[in-house]
């Protein structure tokens, strides 16, 4: 039972939880087949506070990964993941926050 439970982490993404998905193959004669689809995940080390972190992801979370922290690689040089780059899509986001809470502000303070 260890094996199998084992067998089944293989194949899932330790950051978004993608794994494995079950078809079926459809012949021309209508005859159907069981099929097995895998997420294509990588064994990637990361080094997060001095510490060397070893697990699976997908190479969609790895692309993300990599925007956020630029230092993340297959195989790492012992670089150290300090902060997180703020990329352009949240720091627009951000800068929204702060002008509705600017805006929200003058208002509280015209009405005093």
């Amino acid at each position: 039972m260890a094996s199998y439970v084992k067998m089944r982490q293989m194949y899932i993404c330790e950051r978004c939880g993608k794994g494995l998905q079950v078809g079926m193959n459809v012949s021309h004669s209508h005859r159907r087949t069981k099929k097995r689809s895998l997420p294509n995940l990588h064994l990637t080390s990361i080094y997060i506070g001095g510490k060397r972190v070893k697990a699976r992801y997908c190479t969609k979370c790895l692309r993300i990964m990599r925007a956020a922290y630029p230092y993340v690689q297959s195989k790492p040089d012992k670089v150290e993941i300090k902060e997180v780059k703020e990329t352009p899509k949240t720091e627009k986001k951000r800068v929204k926050e702060e002008v509705k809470e600017a805006e929200k502000e003058e208002t509280v303070a015209a009405t005093k």
